[in-house]
């Protein structure tokens, strides 16, 4: 009998239990929202809130912000957070200390004892220093061609035409075939993708369109450049050597590059021509013009280091090319510097053994 009666006193107790922790509420991670306009972002700020939608049955201890450079920032990983405190109070926050033009995620984020809730991620760039040029822009035209190219003549004219108009245009013929064709031309076409002959790329960034003329290029030649370029170079033999100053007008906050490149001129050859023009088929004593021989550097460019980007610095670059039997007095050396989108920022041009300094824009 008294067994019976422990065994229902330690049922009875056991059943108290169960409805005492059934009646308690389960807890989670609280549940947030992100709120964040691209109105309020500038060169080195922006704003971004939350709203606690729930709580997860649990006191809200700690609620801000996390952002970085890298995709869905963490209170443990980030190089922002704000605290805007306890309680589900909708907060906002400020973020400060931006670098201008630079990529940036953010989320809300809100704590309670069971761990980390996190909201929406958001992306935004932060706007660009505000900045005045000072150095002339100069364009740059790349022209894939070849020999057997029956309409490649058109850009070839196309480009003769508006060089002699404006003498801020430099251009390059990036051959495919022939005794003309550039070392690295395929490695070219296939970053630049290039899907056909002729094509003409402007800045490495646009290709220009049909037909190739000045109205292609006017939005080019008014844009502002962030930076010029001056070269010195002298001839010894057939040895070249070059010195390279770049000056930036405004920081970058980003890694550049620079490009230093041989063209030759007045080659004489045939030349493929389906354009009934009276020149015949094909053009026998053809002038090749800006033919791409050879680089200094990487055709894509040698980095200059952001610490080296920043405003009214100037980086110093020497170089030294051999002609390889090209013609001298035929020989320019064409130097321009690309951003991290591969983008042509600004670039000059000089005869072999000749020098050009900094064309700063004159005040009126």
């Amino acid at each position: 009998m008294k067994s019976i009666k422990s065994f229902f006193s330690f049922l009875t107790i056991g059943m108290l239990f169960f409805v005492f922790t059934s009646c308690k509420e389960e807890t989670s991670l609280p549940n947030v929202k992100t709120i964040f306009s691209h109105a309020n972002t500038t060169s080195t700020s922006a704003t971004c809130g939350g709203q606690i939608l729930d709580d997860g049955n649990a006191s809200i201890i700690s609620k801000g912000v996390v952002w970085g450079r890298s995709i869905y920032p963490t209170v443990e990983n980030n190089i922002g957070i704000t605290d805007e405190g306890s309680g589900i109070a909708e907060f906002t926050s400020n973020i400060s200390d931006l670098t201008p033009s630079t990529l940036y995620y953010v989320r809300a984020y809100a704590i309670n004892s069971n761990g980390v809730g996190y909201g929406e991620q958001f992306s935004f760039t932060s706007l660009e220093e505000p900045w005045l040029a000072k150095h002339i822009t100069n364009i740059l035209i790349e022209d894939y061609t070849a020999t057997w190219c029956g309409y490649c003549p058109r850009v070839h004219y196309a480009i003769k035409a508006v060089t002699e108009e404006n003498e801020n245009i430099h251009a390059m013929a990036i051959y495919e075939d022939s005794d003309k064709r550039y070392s690295n031309v395929n490695q070219m076409i296939s970053i630049f993708n290039i899907s056909g002959f002729p094509t003409a790329k402007v800045n490495r960034k646009s290709t220009w369109g049909y037909p190739e003329n000045m109205n292609g290029l006017t939005s080019f030649l008014i844009a502002k450049s962030p930076l010029g370029i001056a070269i010195e170079s002298s001839i010894s033999v057939s040895l070249a050597t070059i010195k390279v100053e770049i000056e930036y007008a405004k920081n970058f906050y980003e890694d550049l590059k620079v490009v230093v490149c041989l063209t030759e001129s007045k080659l004489i050859g045939s030349q493929a021509n389906y354009y009934s023009d009276g020149l015949g088929n094909p053009i026998a004593n053809f002038e090749h013009n800006h033919v791409l021989r050879k680089a200094a550097t990487d055709i894509f460019g040698d980095l200059i280091p952001a610490s080296e980007t920043l405003k009214d610095n100037k980086s110093t670059r020497n170089y030294s090319m051999l002609l390889d039997g090209y013609v001298k007095d035929n020989c320019s050396i064409v130097v321009f510097v690309v951003n991290s989108n591969k983008e042509v920022l600004n670039v000059q041009e000089v005869k072999v053994g000749e020098s050009k300094g900094f064309q700063y824009i004159t005040k009126k």
